[in-house]
């Protein structure tokens, strides 16, 4: 049930212009409660992140470079097993709020995308829920459209 990230980034060179890099949730710095885990299948990495149930402490940091300052595709893949899930989404320090919508089961793996404005260097994304709730999600991975030209 998982697929290696040097799939994904083969498939991704093969057919378009644009470089897709993965940020397994695993490997990203978490605190709160949130851990790894690996007891649903179709995440894509070794471990998935859970921990986000009924706890709003729980945080999840990514740290992304750019070489040059602009807007870019930013992907979360995750799984939603309850309801939809509000999540606050950070990228350098700014949050919004973000609805995921359900994916019925933990075994489904959901992706939402949005753009985000990226600074040239280092860019700190992060994502935590809003609410303390049973409607959480797991996260498997976020990932970034990156112009190869």
């Amino acid at each position: 049930g998982q697929v290696p990230k040097e799939q994904l980034e083969s498939f991704s060179r093969r057919f378009t212009k644009d470089l897709v890099e993965i940020y397994p949730a695993s490997q990203a710095e978490y605190t709160g409660g949130v851990k790894t885990n690996f007891d649903h299948i179709n995440y894509t990495s070794s471990k998935f992140l859970d921990g986000f149930f009924m706890n709003i402490d729980g945080k999840v940091k990514f740290e992304l470079n750019a070489e040059k300052a602009g807007e870019e595709l930013i992907a979360i893949r995750y799984s939603a097993g309850h309801d939809d899930a509000v999540i606050l989404f950070g990228v350098n320090g700014v949050e919004q709020e973000l609805i995921l919508e359900s994916t019925k089961k933990w075994t489904r793996w959901s992706t939402y995308t949005l753009p985000v404005k990226l600074n040239q260097g280092e860019n700190r994304i992060t994502l935590r829920m809003k609410f303390r709730t049973r409607n959480c999600i797991n996260l498997d991975y976020l990932s970034r459209k990156v112009k190869t030209d």
